[in-house]
């Protein structure tokens, strides 16, 4: 798992090789407010598969954000790395073949 610098979402990885994103802002009222503290608004899975990043073939192993939280870099088992456009959730690189590749920050 990673989170966002600025605390606004946070990225887990599964052993079923998805990343879940979950918003830790969102828009209440023209507003945008904390989730997860107020028990009228709480941190919730609901529909979370919008948020879902899908493309590894093997268990994820680790991930960081680049510096702007723009981007996602994962790793899995087989050694491939995937760079991800967090708006679109779309692959802009995949990276085969890194078998001993470590990420500093590991899930």
């Amino acid at each position: 798992m990673t989170v966002d610098p600025s605390e606004r979402a946070v990225f887990v990885g599964t052993s079923a090789s998805i990343i879940h994103q979950f918003n830790m802002v969102q828009k209440i009222g023209g507003k945008h407010e904390s989730m997860g503290g107020d028990p009228a608004h709480p941190l919730s899975s609901e529909n979370s598969t919008q948020y879902d990043f899908r493309g590894h073939s093997s268990e994820l192993t680790a991930m960081d954000l680049n510096f702007d939280s723009t981007l996602l870099v994962t790793g899995d088992k087989s050694g491939e790395i995937f760079i991800w456009d967090i708006a679109s959730r779309q692959v802009l690189r995949k990276i085969k073949g890194q078998n001993g590749f470590q990420f500093i920050r590991s899930i």
